[in-house]
């Protein structure tokens, strides 16, 4: 029996009938509806504030002369310390609690502690007009401190906003949405960078083409003026447009997609090819053959067929004779000269007498705890008078980071850094390792990140990409992607039906916004 009250409200009971329901009840459920909905989308709102203001940072970076310059690299420090900022009043205002390793947490807050320390106990402070140190009174004179507390103060201003990147990108990649934008403006501002690289390659430009009088000599590339600082951008960018490019081959890819990104595969493989920096070309190789090793075994292994063999084999015939070409119409000689050279730069590059003096001599004088955060400039040519013209020049980095930081750090501080690292690096490849755990974008994004961060980690060993303030931004994004991963969502299997009436099952797929198919529909 239909039962209606007099204001015209009904609902419908258990036994199908519509029975009567209080209008009032009902417009409350609504507008509580409502009122949550608004309450979520604000909350929202506050969560993505300091996401979008750190991808405007990751565009900007690069194009900013690779913040080489004192100006820019104080305006990046300044900016990240401002998103810091925003990320602390959106944490207060959301009251959700982040989602961040704790563990990574506290090893980051133990480096801020140990380099902030150190700026605030100095033993001295360096005026440059004199060349000369002036001493000041420690706090605590009989703990450690920094030579110069301005450079480490600048330095740790930096650093600090680095940790704020990193905090931002861990709590937000935890959402798959997230995930992926980071990993779309990595992959497309390193693809407009290499364009620009291999367009002033192609027309033989004499410099950056808006800033010809700067002093770039014949090696620079795109915005950077050092060779070696834009093939470590190079490095860092390869793997991830390649794990977009393998993502895009999947079957249920558009074919604008799939053209899109064998096209920018491509050109960042010329611009590793055609920048003179012998090592970046050589760590590309090896990512390279990391990911063909990756898919053969993905095929071979566990059988899966998301990208067809035919199209696989045509898409490596296509970038390997698209290389080939483009690097012969682009042109080789500048590279191909600088390998030439490889023997004799071997044999009389000064870098290996540096590497010497500071193993030998300033490691020793610093002990355990370092000269101070950015030091190293200011300290080694104390250390070099003997050398007479040996080693020529003002060395600002010791083109080799790992002893830079045992130099400026000390073995201790050094320690802690190398738990941070290898803390996140583990975390991120055990999970990659579990097969399931993740969907398969989400699984070649930690990949591209994982091989990203090796080829900084090893082009570290015979430069210094980590003193560059651009690609320690991307650094820490990517640390930071990869921290994410333990807290992203499990993957759910898609099931299809068959013609034959069975159920197949097959890609994984997030559980967060995951739709499933059964029979033809979403549920």
């Amino acid at each position: 029996m239909l039962a209606e009250r007099p204001d015209g409200s009904r609902r419908v009971g258990a036994d199908g009938n519509v029975v009567a329901r209080p209008a009032t009840q009902e417009g409350e459920r609504r507008r509580n509806r409502s009122h949550r909905s608004r309450g979520n989308g604000l909350q929202l709102l506050l969560e993505d504030v300091p996401g979008w203001c750190l991808v405007i940072l990751i565009a900007a970076a690069p194009w900013a002369y690779g913040t080489t310059f004192p100006e820019t690299k104080e305006w990046l420090a300044k900016a990240l310390c401002w998103l810091g900022g925003v990320f602390a009043i959106s944490f207060l205002v959301r009251g959700r609690w982040l989602q961040i390793s704790w563990v990574s947490v506290g090893l980051s807050l133990l480096i801020l502690a140990y380099g902030w320390w150190m700026t605030w106990n100095a033993k001295l402070v360096y005026d440059a007009a004199v060349y000369y140190f002036h001493p000041v009174s420690q706090p605590v004179p009989s703990w450690p401190g920094s030579v110069d507390q301005k450079t480490s103060w600048n330095q740790m201003v930096l650093i600090s906003g680095l940790f704020c990147a990193f905090w931002v990108v861990s709590d937000l990649s935890t959402r798959d949405r997230w995930r992926r934008r980071f990993w779309w403006v990595l992959s497309l501002t390193g693809l407009s960078i290499v364009i620009l690289g291999v367009m002033q390659r192609f027309s033989d430009a004499p410099g950056i083409f808006w800033r010809a009088d700067l002093d770039c000599g014949r090696t620079f590339f795109a915005t950077y003026r050092y060779h070696a600082n834009a093939g470590s951008f190079i490095n860092i960018i390869v793997p991830l447009v390649a794990a977009q490019s393998v993502c895009a081959f999947r079957k249920d890819s558009s074919q604008v997609s799939k053209a899109f990104w064998l096209l920018a595969l491509l050109v960042v493989l010329v611009s590793a090819i055609i920048n003179v920096s012998r090592a970046a070309t050589v760590i590309t190789v090896c990512i390279v053959a990391a990911f063909c090793l990756l898919e053969f075994y993905q095929l071979i292994r566990w059988r899966r067929h998301a990208v067809s063999k035919r199209m696989l084999f045509v898409g490596t015939v296509l970038i390997l004779g698209g290389v080939a070409t483009l690097v012969w119409l682009i042109g080789f000689n500048e590279a191909y000269k600088h390998w030439t050279e490889f023997g004799n730069s071997f044999a009389t590059n000064g870098r290996f007498i540096v590497y010497d003096r500071i193993e030998h001599y300033v490691l020793p004088a610093g002990s355990w705890w370092g000269f101070g955060p950015a030091s190293f400039g200011l300290v080694f040519p104390f250390f070099t008078n003997g050398l007479g013209i040996a080693i020529q020049g003002y060395w600002e980095y010791a083109h080799q980071d790992y002893l830079q930081c045992l130099t400026e750090w000390g073995f201790i501080g050094a320690a802690i850094w190398c738990l941070f690292f290898a803390n996140t690096i583990l975390r991120a490849a055990w999970k990659l390792g579990r097969r399931d755990a993740l969907d398969t974008r989400s699984r070649y994004c930690g990949i591209g990140c994982l091989l990203a961060l090796a080829s900084v980690l090893a082009h570290s060993t015979v430069d210094f990409p980590m003193q560059i303030a651009s690609l320690q931004l991307y650094v820490s994004v990517i640390l930071g992607m990869l921290a994410a991963l333990q807290y992203a969502d499990p993957s759910r299997r898609r099931r299809f039906r068959t013609p034959f009436g069975t159920d197949a099952v097959e890609e994984p797929v997030p559980a967060n916004g995951a739709q499933l198919v059964f029979e033809g529909r979403k549920e």
